[in-house]
């Protein structure tokens, strides 16, 4: 009888400890999957600060333009190339000219993403997305292609600008037609 004894404890034991490192799988997965989760989620919010400086970018392009053409009676596309040359020429704080509630983020947001660093490239593309090679309109028409990159994210969209013949009565409001958002960054 003893002997049976012995050997139920061991089965017991051995049920513990079977059990306890289930358990403790368990709760490591559980962990590492909430630190995968808030480290997608952080790059998810950089992704996401990308686009909308890009977008942030594109009204100040706008912005920019409207100042320097308001007193043209009819815009040259030599006179846009000039200025899409100097606005492209300026300092890193001239990207936001015009652009209210624009930051550069220079601090880490959520785990180990950073959107410092950002890269601002502006390119004039043609209809089917190929890049133009200047920034000189085509006639009284401008698509730009504007990527922003910065830490683990990079975020483009593509902007159309439409430059009327005459300046109407009112004068330029604004030159943007369309935005093409870009949120998985297959632009």
């Amino acid at each position: 009888m003893k002997k049976n004894r012995k050997n139920e404890e061991g089965a017991v034991l051995l049920l513990l400890i079977i059990m306890m490192s289930a358990i403790v799988l368990i709760v490591a997965s559980l962990l590492r999957f909430n630190t995968q989760n808030i480290k997608f989620a952080a790059i998810e919010a950089e992704n996401e600060q990308a686009l909308y400086l890009a977008e942030g970018v594109a009204d100040s392009i706008d912005f920019y333009l409207l100042e320097g053409l308001a007193n043209d009676e009819a815009i040259e596309p030599d006179e846009v190339g000039q200025l899409m040359g100097d606005y492209t020429d300026s300092s890193h704080d001239d990207y936001q000219y015009g652009v209210t509630g624009i930051v550069f983020p220079t601090e880490t947001v959520i785990g180990e993403t950073d959107l410092s660093g950002v890269t601002i490239e502006i390119v004039r593309i043609n209809d089917d997305g190929t890049d133009a090679g200047s920034l000189q309109p085509d006639e009284n028409r401008m698509r730009l292609k504007i990527t922003v990159s910065g830490g683990n994210s990079s975020r483009s969209i593509a902007v159309t600008y439409q430059f009327p013949t005459a300046k109407p009565d009112e004068g330029y409001d604004d030159f943007i037609i369309s935005k093409e958002m870009n949120y998985s960054n297959s632009l």
